[in-house]
C-alpha cells in the first residue's frame, strides 16, 4: 500500500499523471486507486457519492464499507459537473486502473440545513479565497468518518484474491482498461475495524487523497512557496507483491 502526495492537481493533474506514468512500483502491480480530494466537512457524513463505482467491481467494497459504517450511498446530485474525471484518480483511470473518488453527500441530519445550499455557498464565498482557512466551522468527526470509510473500502479490496476489474462494456474500461490478472494467494489478515468482515486473502489494491488548505505549510514561507499553496493529493496504492 502506497501513500502519495502529489502537486499541481489544478494545473492539470500534473503530479499524479507523472507518477501514474512513471510509478515507483511495478506498473502491473497497481490494481486500484482511491482518491481523497476535498472532503466536505460542514456537516456530519451521513451519505456519500462514490464517483466511479458504477464503472467497475469497486462498487462492491465501497457499498459494503458504507453499510458497515451506517452511511448511505446517494446518487450524484451534480452530474453535470462530471466529477469522476476531475481529480487525481483520473490519472490512474487513464492508465487502466479502476478507481473511486468518494465525495460527501448532501444529507445533514437537520431539516433546517440544506447540504446542497451549504456546498454551493462554500464554493461561491469561500473556496479559493483568503478566508478558505482553518478558522471555518469544520466537523472533524465527519473527516474521521470519511477517512475511515476510505480505509475500510481499501481494506476490503486488499483482501480479495481477484483484482478489481472494469465492468464489461464500460466506456472507461474499453478506452483505457487492461485485462485484470488474478492472484492466488490466501494469506490470513486481521483488521480491528472490520472484525468478521475481513476475509482470508492478500492485498491487491491504491488510494488517492487530496489535501487542500490555504494555510502556509510548516517549513515553507508563505511568500516564497516551493509548492503550490494547495498542496498534494494523497494517494494510497495497494499493490500486488507478486508483481514486485
Amino acid at each position: 500500500m502506497l501513500f502519495l502526495f502529489v502537486t499541481a492537481e489544478e494545473r492539470g493533474l500534473l503530479g499524479s499523471d507523472y507518477f501514474a506514468r512513471n510509478p515507483t512500483v511495478p506498473r502491473n502491480g497497481i490494481v486500484a486507486d482511491l482518491a481523497l480530494d476535498m472532503p466536505f466537512l460542514y456537516h456530519p457524513l451521513l451519505d456519500i457519492v462514490p464517483h466511479g463505482a458504477q464503472h467497475s467491481t469497486l462498487v462492491a467494497p465501497v457499498t459494503r464499507a458504507a453499510q458497515h459504517l451506517g452511511i448511505a450511498i446517494a446518487a450524484d446530485p451534480i452530474p453535470e459537473q462530471v466529477l469522476f474525471i476531475r481529480s487525481d484518480h483520473f490519472s490512474f483511470v487513464r492508465q487502466g486502473v479502476p478507481s473511486l473518488f468518494i465525495k460527501s453527500g448532501f444529507q445533514t441530519g437537520d431539516p433546517a440545513r440544506d447540504g446542497g445550499k451549504i456546498n454551493a455557498a462554500y464554493r461561491r464565498d469561500v473556496y479559493h479565497k483568503p478566508n478558505d482557512d482553518m478558522s471555518q466551522a469544520f466537523d472533524f468527526d465527519a473527516g474521521a468518518q470519511h477517512a475511515r470509510l476510505n480505509f475500510l473500502t481499501g481494506w476490503l479490496v486488499s483482501q480479495e484474491t481477484a483484482r478489481p476489474a472494469w465492468n464489461a462494456g464500460d466506456f472507461f474500461g474499453e478506452l483505457f482498461g487492461r485485462r485484470p490478472k488474478d492472484t492466488n494467494a490466501n494469506t490470513e489478515r486481521s483488521c480491528p475495524e472490520f472484525g468478521s468482515l475481513a476475509p482470508r486473502a492478500r492485498p491487491v489494491a491504491v488510494f488517492a487523497v487530496h489535501r487542500r488548505s490555504s494555510a502556509a505549510l510548516p517549513g515553507f514561507s508563505s511568500r516564497r512557496r516551493v509548492f503550490p499553496r494547495r498542496v498534494a493529493s494523497f494517494v494510497i496504492w495497494i499493490f500486488d507483491p507478486s508483481d514486485a
